[in-house]
Order: C-alpha cells, then structure tokens, then sequence
C-alpha cells in the first residue's frame, strides 16, 4: 500500500498543476471557509471563479509543489521498506545471521552484495556482517561474543 502513495500523491499533484494552468475551468467549485469551529452554522463557501487568478494559482501551486515533495519524500520510505524486507530475508536465510555461506547464497539470489570482517581479540571473535545493493548499505548485523539483530539503514 506505502508503493502506491508516491502515485497517488503525484497524480493530485499533477491535477493541482492543472487547475494552476487553467483555473477557469474551475471556477464553479466552491471552497469552505470556517471560523474553526465545527458547530458554528456561518460557514463560507467561496466559488473559485470569484477569487483572482493569481491567488487561485498561487494557493494551488503551493499545493501542489507541497504534494511532489511529500510523493518523493514517500517513495524514498517505500524504497528503504523494501530493501530493509530483503536484508531481512538474508538474515532469516543465515539462521539470524550465524551461517554466512548461507547468507551469500540468499544475497547472490535476491542480487544483494554481503560482506563479513571477523575481528579477533584475546577473549573474543566478533563478525560485522554488512548488506549492500548498488555499493549502499542497507543492513548490518554482528555475531560472536557480542551479537546484535539486523540493523536496517
């Protein structure tokens, strides 16, 4: 449902460019203007036509500017949600992380990159796991003496 929004939200912002292009095509709509105050009965309505233009524009520019920016804004969330399900289904497929050849495996299938450093200290062995797509990490995880769950980026 979140992969639709950006959509959505475009396509408002698309129809707000065309009522900025053409406002007279609008001008039988009506807008309520209230006092803010739900039970009051002196509610405005004020047809588009009889606004100037330039405020019509203005007002629907702004929104639809407002619009393509939470659209981009949306996308960007759909898009990290999506590689944060596939870094998960990486570590679900290592066993939540301990099995790395597993977890090669599932990257090299779903076109992820994985790379593990293995640090050793007197008394411990710790593994950084990171997950990358495109050369950007997405998702870390650390096993041994010290491990952690799956860190979405």
């Amino acid at each position: 449902m979140v992969q639709l929004l950006p959509y959505l939200l475009g396509a408002l912002s698309l129809f707000c460019l065309v009522i900025v292009a053409k406002p007279d095509l609008f001008r039988n709509w009506t807008v309520r203007v209230s006092d803010g105050d739900d039970r009051s009965w002196d509610d405005r309505r004020v047809r588009l036509g009889g606004l100037p233009r330039g405020v019509v524009r203005a007002i629907y520019l702004g929104v639809a500017v407002l619009l393509a920016v939470f659209a981009f804004q949306v996308h960007g969330w759909a898009a990290a949600e999506d590689d944060c399900a596939l870094a998960e289904q990486v570590y679900s497929a290592a066993q939540d992380g301990w099995d790395l050849d597993r977890a090669y495996a599932e990257a090299a299938r779903l076109g992820l990159d994985v790379e593990a450093v293995t640090s050793k200290t007197k008394s411990a062995k710790i593994t950084s796991v990171t997950v990358s797509k495109d050369g950007r990490t997405i998702a870390t995880w650390r096993t041994g003496s010290v491990s952690t769950g799956l860190d979405c980026r």
